[in-house]
């Protein structure tokens, strides 16, 4: 059993909501954007995920997309070189380094809070520092 992370910018996610003909509302995406950010990696490394026999991160590329038109484009191979990671499984857990960590935050972008937000759960995140959710992951890195 595989887990795939598809990580996007939190504008792309955003943007693409909008341009669906069905979608959320924005507080929701918002919401679903930061906690995936703030728990997936965590729980990837802190063994909370140890049912999953292998995990694949993909970093999204939004205009790439764009210019093959949904279609595997030979011209464009190079370009999607480097957006498929396949993390080391290391007993239980996920193996993600601190150089990995900085690519998946920065990809994610600054995630807005938007009023309303707070509706959709009682443990929402007000934190918008991708420092922030950094930091927090490198210290349950450390208690593992």
């Amino acid at each position: 059993t595989s887990i795939i992370w598809v990580i996007t910018n939190f504008n792309v996610a955003r943007r693409r909501n909008i341009s669906r003909e069905r979608n959320v509302n924005l507080e929701y995406v918002h919401w679903c954007h930061r906690e995936i950010a703030n728990k997936l990696p965590t729980s990837l490394s802190d063994g909370s995920l140890s049912s999953f026999d292998e995990a694949w991160l993909i970093f999204s590329k939004d205009e790439l997309v764009a210019k093959s038109a949904g279609l595997y484009n030979q011209q464009h191979k190079d370009e999607f070189l480097d957006t498929t990671v396949k993390l080391v499984k290391d007993g239980n857990k996920f193996i993600i380094d601190d150089e990995l960590l900085n690519k998946i935050i920065t990809q994610i972008g600054e995630i807005p809070v938007l009023p309303g937000e707070e509706k959709y759960s009682e443990n929402t995140s007000n934190s918008t520092s991708k420092f922030d959710i950094l930091n927090r992951i490198k210290k349950l890195k450390n208690r593992a």
